[in-house]
């Protein structure tokens, strides 16, 4: 229970928001970078 109340915390929650946002772009220009170089 104490990791499920953890996990709903709004602030985690948005961090983990952020950090799978910012893999996804990374991601994106790294296949961007591949394709043009």
């Amino acid at each position: 229970t104490r990791i499920r109340a953890w996990r709903a915390d709004p602030v985690v929650k948005n961090l983990s928001d952020l950090t799978i946002k910012c893999l996804s772009l990374g991601l994106l220009y790294l296949k961007a970078g591949s394709t043009t170089f």
